[in-house]
């Protein structure tokens, strides 16, 4: 039972303490957090997905290219 009162008083996302923290912060700090949080879901997921496609994958030889032109604008 201590112990878990314990846990209790050192955990940061108990109930009380998001309470706290939603009434507490305006508006456009809260969408702020969310705009970044989504922002950095979005990069992350696509910096993942280019380094797998364009370094990772190549270099390991998995899968093979789907069309052989070039994009470049010289040709």
């Amino acid at each position: 039972m201590t112990s878990q009162l314990a846990y209790n008083h050192l955990s940061l996302f108990t109930c009380h303490n998001v309470r706290e923290f939603i009434l507490t912060t305006q508006w456009h700090e809260i969408m702020g957090i969310g705009v970044l949080f989504f922002a950095a879901l979005y990069f992350g997921i696509g910096g993942l997905t280019w380094f797998l496609s364009h370094w990772l994958l190549p270099k390991i030889v998995y899968g093979h290219v789907l069309e052989g032109r070039s994009n470049c604008a010289a040709n």
